[in-house]
């Protein structure tokens, strides 16, 4: 399939500039309730794949870009998606360019790979073993078709050091091997067709914000975003645990790899098919879309390679709130995590706040156990706030030892107040007697009544302090 040339996309910009400049008719209008509803059951959907009709749709695509049918390989979590898809695009690299390295200790790169894989941060101890089995039995689908050359030389095995200088180019070598044809066919079209059809979405008379109801939408792109970021992070840290650079070099292509993977398009999918569905609109464009809409419908994200095509199952869990009037959907759960994959690979969340790996199972699961250095030492404010509301703001002050510079009762707003000092930290808390309810707001240094730090509060926009920050409600 050719690339959109740039007339072609100009074109194509302006027809749906022109779209979303007409305003919906009643018929249309009735449409969008069909079609909210459609895509939110998508954004949220749970459960096994459709495996059949996700492999359909990768084979469309490899056919719609002229390759052949790749093997199309099923993993558990995004995460494994990464990883198996790194190792995998590394060996074939290697066996196309020089298959006989390392040949004796291919079998323990590759083990060693996949075990500081397996060890990242999200994954359980418990959980550990079905993530490597999960690795090893995809790295096995897509590398099935290789022939691996028997009884290699003891000449073609460079010592320890020379394995990334035996390969051409060693420098670019983990790029070159996930070179794939999003880049030159896939990313293309997105660019083309999806970004023009987002423009033309978002223009006030289609804007979701205004009536169309896309706040799953908006979560989708935020949840997409966020995991991709996850990973990125997980997956940079993994080859300086590599003790061979065999091993080093398959998990180097997993981090060069996770900045091309191929997200689902749900939202690109989502505003194409709200612009034929409900707008009327029908263009050839669409017919490129049609296999990317399938696999947002039927499994998680995809990554591409030209001999193999990997894709990542829909969590088993997924938690969101979403609170009268704000519109906007967030991850939450208050009793376990807000994500859960068949692998163990977990996101905590509270009130759309993403918790740390290493701590959000406490926070959620076994708040009272936190110690008052676990909380103190918690740099990122927002986290800090979602610590403390779980321990219980009047243990944190009580076992803190803050100390009750000022108190009074504020006739305007009937709440008891209380101005607390701990160490450089102030804290004006209020608790409302007709609610039960109880917050934190932090104040500067200087404030020594509860008066002023109300005053404050109130004329915080021409502070030199910014806005005020509400660290804690309960």
């Amino acid at each position: 399939m050719e690339v959109h040339d740039v007339a072609e996309t100009s074109a194509l910009t302006d027809e749906l500039e022109r779209i979303a400049s007409i305003d919906l008719t009643e018929d249309q209008m009735q449409r969008i309730p069909a079609w909210c509803k459609r895509w939110k059951e998508i954004v949220f959907a749970t459960g096994p794949s459709d495996r059949r009709r996700a492999t359909d749709a990768i084979h469309g695509l490899y056919r719609d870009a002229g390759l052949s049918a790749p093997a199309v390989a099923f993993v558990p979590s995004p995460l494994t998606l990464a990883f198996a898809n790194g190792i995998a695009a590394g060996l074939w690299h290697w066996a196309e360019t020089a298959p006989d390295c390392w040949a004796s200790t291919r079998a323990n790169a590759i083990q060693a790979a996949v075990e500081i894989a397996a060890q990242t941060g999200g994954v359980t101890e418990a959980s550990r073993q079905a993530m490597v089995d999960a690795l090893r039995e995809a790295i096995g689908i897509a590398t099935k078709a290789i022939t691996w050359p028997v009884g290699a030389t003891a000449a073609a095995v460079p010592r320890e050091g020379e394995f990334l200088t035996s390969l051409p180019s060693a420098d670019c070598e983990a790029d070159r091997a996930v070179e794939c044809f999003l880049n030159n066919w896939l990313w293309p079209l997105h660019e083309d067709v999806g970004h023009a059809a987002t423009g033309a979405f978002y223009r006030p008379k289609f804007n979701p914000r205004f009536g169309i109801g896309g706040e799953h939408i908006v979560l989708s792109e935020s949840r997409q975003l966020e995991t991709q970021q996850r990973i990125d992070t997980l997956v940079k840290a993994a080859p300086v645990k590599a003790a061979s650079e065999a091993a080093r070099f398959l998990l180097e292509c997993a981090e060069i790899g996770q900045g091309r993977w191929c997200k689902q398009f749900t939202s690109e999918c989502a505003y194409l098919s709200f612009l034929r569905e409900v707008s009327g609109w029908s263009s050839p464009q669409l017919a490129a879309f049609a296999h990317f809409e399938t696999l947002a419908e039927t499994a998680g994200p995809i990554m591409a390679h030209p001999q193999f095509c990997m894709v990542a199952e829909l969590p088993t869990e997924l938690h969101v709130l979403n609170r009268h009037g704000e519109g906007l959907s967030r991850l939450h759960n208050e009793s376990g995590p807000a994500c859960r994959w068949a692998d163990g690979w977990t996101f905590w969340y509270i009130n759309g706040v993403h918790l740390p790996d290493d701590s959000g199972e406490q926070i959620v699961m076994r708040p009272q156990t936190q110690t008052i250095v676990d909380i103190d030492s918690e740099d990122n404010e927002e986290v800090r706030r979602i610590r403390i509301e779980r321990f219980g703001w009047m243990r944190y002050l009580r076992e803190s030892n803050a100390e009750v510079i000022d108190a009074r009762h504020n006739d305007m707003e009937n709440t008891r107040e209380l101005l607390c000092r701990r160490e450089a930290m102030r804290m004006l808390v209020c608790h409302c007697p007709s609610t039960a309810r109880v917050y934190a707001l932090e104040v500067p240094g200087e404030i020594q009544t509860c008066e002023q730090a109300q005053q404050w509060l109130w004329n915080t926009s021409g502070s030199r302090y910014g806005q005020p920050r509400i660290i804690g409600r309960s």
